[in-house]
């Protein structure tokens, strides 16, 4: 009877010793050597990614920074090449890996001179640009997209992610599948295309902007703010549209007319999603 109590107090140790033998490592991030490029010919910057961060950003400098860091270095492939034109800036990770916001299998950060041109491919991930005033191009099957202070031409687009763009100018290009494109606070030549997703614009509009926003069947939501001056039209082939913004005048199917001075345009048009203008709060 004790050989047998024995064995009942060593039992639980023993099982602990197995299953921490049997449990997968924790990974941790491993950051790689810092890469210094100067690009004093402003070549276009190329990135692409399977899934994971990138962080784009401006610099005063003549040269392009990337840096990175890999949660599993051992299976994934991470390279830095140029040509006389272009840079480039590949990471795969393991079929394994998974991309979360807290815990991205690979986490891209790229500085680039003023009028840089960028261009990122990303399946799935975070893709953020700071401060841009090149041409910056993003094509991703599901990623987000966060962007602020861009100044130049920008075409984003991602199937199932959403984008934001915020205090921004030029000409911006929003393309959706599903997501919500949201644009605050930015002006130019804007436009947000999307099938399913949402379409949301907060902002003034003045001068020289021109914004087009279109979906099939999600809704378009805008919210002006006070001293928009434009011509704002409003059509929608069977979708709810509600229209609160003084000087506007409208009906369920449409909505039309013109704010302070005219001289900007705001044309929305839906097949069966729900159109709703209101004061910006």
């Amino acid at each position: 009877m004790k050989a047998c109590t024995g064995w009942f107090r060593i039992l639980p140790f023993l099982l602990s010793i197995v299953l921490t033998a049997c449990r997968p490592p924790v990974s941790q991030a491993v950051g790689l050597r810092e890469q210094s490029i100067e690009n004093l010919a402003s070549r276009p910057v190329r990135i692409d990614i399977d899934r994971g961060a990138v962080r784009v950003a401006g610099s005063l400098g003549n040269a392009v920074e990337v840096s990175a860091r890999l949660r599993y270095p051992a299976d994934s492939g991470y390279d830095v090449t140029e040509s006389p034109d272009e840079i480039i800036v590949r990471a795969r990770t393991p079929e394994r890996a998974s991309h979360s916001q807290e815990k991205p299998p690979v986490v891209v950060e790229v500085l680039v001179p003023s009028g840089t041109p960028v261009v990122i491919e990303a399946f799935d991930g975070l893709i953020e640009l700071d401060s841009l005033d090149g041409r910056v191009e993003v094509d991703s099957a599901s990623a987000d997209i966060q962007a602020i202070d861009l100044h130049g031409v920008a075409w984003l687009r991602t199937g199932r992610g959403d984008t934001t763009v915020q205090a921004s100018s030029g000409d911006i290009r929003l393309i959706g599948e599903h997501g919500v494109l949201s644009i605050q606070n930015s002006s130019g030549n804007i436009a947000a295309t999307t099938i399913m997703g949402t379409v949301r614009f907060t902002g003034r509009l003045g001068a020289a902007d021109t914004v087009n926003l279109e979906t099939d069947h999600g809704p378009v939501e805008v919210y002006l703010e006070a001293g928009s001056s434009a011509v704002v039209r409003v059509a929608s082939t069977s979708g709810r549209i509600v229209c609160t913004v003084p000087g506007l005048s409208g009906s369920m199917e449409a909505c039309s007319g013109t704010l302070g001075e005219a001289e900007g345009v705001l044309a929305i048009r839906t097949v069966s999603g729900a159109v709703a203008l209101r004061p910006a709060p």
